[in-house]
């Protein structure tokens, strides 16, 4: 007797799992996450290099808000893609913590932000042009190589690290006092503990709830003022710059007064 074994078809075996419909709780529960976990990364590097640059609280919430408008459009650009762009994954983009130690430099040898944009925007060019060339060697990285790099970033943001331990206001009355120093070791072992619990979920938003937790204890302790926080409404302000400095509405994100940039 003969057997004929059925094999199944392409629409049933190679349904690429990106493309699976959770469903729409799943897909609010799953994005809502994303989001959450990439907050914490994204607002941080635009809160470093605005501290070393001396900004102002408005040019610093202007510039924590282009990192996250950017964020989304890279990654709308990504998950849709189109030719040449786009890996067509469920991945959330954020900000490197890769060139902050570079843009601190920057700024500490006089360059200003114009220099870091300057140096940003050459650097994009840059990469889109080796790209091609470098998706094809780095197999031959090991995981040592990649973890070395990832180390020597993390320990270039170790004076930053302690200076906003301190206080991040050299000139405050409480800069590197016990009390700022506890705050930041209550912060870092909330962060420690979360990320060491069995369930997935908290784990990766153990960044997100020790700035919660932190700043519930800061406020406890009178550390915090939501003053301006109280004051603060409505949508920033849409407009034009040119290179003359003239303003004219509706192009987001830029500010026509550039002194303190």
């Amino acid at each position: 007797m003969n057997t004929h074994s059925v094999k199944p078809t392409n629409a049933t075996s190679e349904q690429r799992p990106e493309d699976e419909n959770l469903g729409l709780g799943a897909n609010l529960a799953y994005g809502l996450q994303h989001v959450l976990t990439m907050y914490g990364g994204i607002v941080a590097v635009p809160l470093i290099v605005a501290e070393a640059a001396g900004m102002a609280a408005a040019d610093t919430g202007l510039l924590i808000t282009a990192c996250l408008f950017m964020g989304g459009v890279a990654t709308l650009l990504q998950t849709l893609g189109i030719p040449f762009f786009g890996s067509r994954l469920p991945l959330v983009q954020g900000v490197s913590f890769a060139g902050v130690a570079t843009m601190v430099s920057i700024l500490q040898t006089g360059g200003g932000m114009q220099g870091i944009l300057g140096a940003v925007m050459a650097s994009a060019m840059l990469g889109l042009l080796i790209a091609p060339v470098f998706s094809k060697v780095t197999r031959f990285f090991p995981p040592l190589v990649n973890g070395c790099v990832i180390t020597v970033i993390g320990l270039s943001l170790i004076p930053v690290a302690a200076h906003w331990a301190m206080g991040g206001n050299v000139r405050a009355a409480d800069y590197g006092s016990v009390g700022n120093i506890a705050l930041a070791g209550i912060a870092l072992a909330t962060v420690l503990l979360l990320s060491k619990l069995g369930n997935a979920a908290i784990s990766r938003l153990s960044i997100l709830l020790s700035i919660v937790i932190g700043t519930l204890v800061a406020a406890l302790l009178g550390k915090a003022d939501f003053r301006r926080w109280r004051k603060a409404r409505g949508l920033p302000s849409l407009r034009r710059c040119t290179l003359a400095g003239r303003c004219s509405t509706w192009r987001p994100f830029c500010r026509c007064s550039s002194s303190s940039w």
